[in-house]
């Protein structure tokens, strides 16, 4: 985790600047299904876990839990 110049967070790999990875969402310890590549966590209300690769097309959103909207 990094910050910019403008105080903004970022992701870079170990070796940043040297690197060519960057994320402004938050790489997480999931793999992908379809291909095996690492899924990218898209912060918000309902987050969004997404496929590194373009090509691959895999996303997921979190939903909070509906049982607990009955209970109450």
């Amino acid at each position: 985790m990094k910050k910019s110049k403008k105080g903004r967070i970022f992701y870079g790999c170990a070796e940043y600047p040297n690197c060519d990875f960057i994320s402004w969402d938050e790489p997480s310890m999931e793999k992908c299904p379809r291909c095996g590549k690492t899924l990218l966590k898209k912060k918000g209300k309902h987050p969004k876990y997404y496929c590194i690769t373009p090509d691959c097309g895999y996303e997921r959103v979190e939903h909070p839990d509906e049982e607990n909207k009955d209970e109450a």
